[in-house]
This record gives C-alpha cells, structure tokens and sequence, in this order.
C-alpha cells in the first residue's frame, strides 16, 4: 500500500475538512441514534487512520458515546498520530476512547475487527482500492450490519485556472496513473465513488453521496506546488516519450503560482451507507 508522509497530510487537513460535505456526517449520526434508553457506546473502526485526522473531524458530528479503533500499517504515522491525538483528547468534551492497531489492509481484511453494528469510516482510501478489495470490505461490513462513511474519494476531476491547453492530457495521464497498482490490486482510481456506491446499494444501504472537491486559492501556494509536481510526476510515468512536454507544462503553471493567480480544483465525493 502506498504510505503519506505525516508532513503531507497535515497540510492537507484543513483542506480535507473545508471540502468534507457535513450533510453526509449528518446522515450518518442520525441513523446511528436510536429512540429510546441510551445505547451503548459506537463502535468506530478507522481504516487508514493517517494522523486521525478522521477522527477529528468525524467524533464532534456523530455526537454521541464513541470507541475508535484506528487502523494503519505505518509505524511512523502511528507515533505522529498518539501525539496529535493526545493534546486533542485532552481539550475535547466529547465521551470517546481511542485506540489503535498496526494492520497492513493491503494484505488482506481477515484481521480486521468489526464488531456488530459498529461504523466503518475512511478518508481517502477508497480510490487506492481494487474492485476485489472494496467488494470484500462492503461484504465484510453488510455482513456485520455496519454502517459505511467514506469521505474525499478522488473522482477524476481536475480544473486549473487559468487553463492551459495541456491541462485536459495531464488530467488523463493522472487518472491513468491513479489506476495503477497501489497495494491493493488494480486500483479504481476515479471510478472508485461510483463502484462503492452501486456495491452498497446491492448490499442494502441506503446510500448517501455528496461532492467534496478541494478548492485550492491562489494564497495556498505551497499545496498548489505539490500539487503541480506530483501530477506532472505521475503524468511522466504515464506517457515518457511526453515528458519534455509535460515539463513545460509544470513551469507554466508554477508560473501562474508564483503570480498569485493560480487555482485548482480537485473532484472528491463523500459516501455513506446505512441501514
């Protein structure tokens, strides 16, 4: 599977959470709440769990009395994550437990614990995922009553202002590369949303899906940098013969970065499936 730097994704935390769509958060809190005696505490499992940043956006809308088991292969982002965590745990009023377990899902689903009725959430995972895995996770999850809330799976679209007439061949080469082998088998890439919400909905979910794009301004130059570069970086790999090509196309548009006058617009969808 392949790994993010902690630097990384704590750049793009804000982003993440600016671009989630609460409404989908919403859905999901109110059918986990049930009429009647207080239930007993939600049990969330984290797949790819990063830093927790999932957590800190997803434990203040679901409200109620929360475990977390937080799932992540990198021993390195397992250690940044207990010190993000800890100064967060301290200040929240929120009734929740945190734990967290070092699990490669890229080898498998086996060991991954999901109890009854818990909620199985994600950021940013699902487009990594082959068509095998997804359906053995959404099986795994249907078969144990779980509820499913995925948010910010890439979808293929990418828009830069101002446009550059090579824009729509770097945006190919990408989705290309994004279905490339990432751990998982074949990756769906872009067509990752569009699978899992027609696996959950054969499943019997009722499936929840809204946009959640990024919208990267002309002030945020350095994510826009990365940006810039990593899609060029994949776009290379794709069509080599392009290269020289696709270099100039980075320098222009790190051009217009460094003019302030750069935007981009990155499509995401977040998903949910409840019962």
């Amino acid at each position: 599977m392949s790994g993010f730097s902690a630097d990384w994704l704590a750049l793009r935390e804000p982003f993440d959470a600016a671009a989630r769509a609460p409404q989908i958060g919403v859905h999901v809190a109110a059918a986990l709440t049930r009429p009647g005696p207080p239930a007993p505490s939600l049990q969330v499992i984290d797949l790819g769990a990063g830093t927790g940043a999932n957590l800190r956006y997803s434990a203040p809308l679901l409200g109620c009395t929360q475990e977390w088991l937080l799932v992540e292969h990198d021993a390195a982002l397992l250690a940044v994550l207990e010190q993000r965590m800890r100064p967060w745990l301290a200040a929240t009023r929120l009734e929740l437990s945190v734990r967290s377990v070092k699990l490669d899902l890229a080898g498998g689903l086996r060991d991954l614990p999901l109890p009854a009725g818990a909620l199985l959430t994600a950021s940013a995972l699902l487009d990594l995922t082959s068509e095998d895995w997804l359906q053995q996770l959404l099986g795994k999850a249907a078969a144990a009553g779980a509820s499913v809330w995925f948010a910010l799976t890439y979808d293929g679209r990418m828009q830069c202002q101002p446009p550059d007439p090579e824009d729509a061949q770097v945006r190919e080469l990408v989705n290309l590369h994004q279905r490339t082998d990432k751990g998982f088998g074949p990756a769906l890439g872009p067509l990752a949303g569009q699978r899992a919400a027609s696996i959950m909905a054969g499943l019997g979910y009722h499936v929840h899906a809204a946009l959640s794009d990024w919208c990267v301004g002309p002030e945020q130059r350095r994510l826009q940098r990365l940006l810039i570069e990593g899609w060029c970086s994949a776009a290379c790999e794709m069509a080599p013969q392009r290269s020289a090509a696709l270099r100039r196309w980075r320098m222009r548009r790190q051009a217009h970065i460094d003019a302030g006058e750069s935007q981009l617009q990155v499509g995401h969808v977040d998903l949910a499936g409840t019962w």
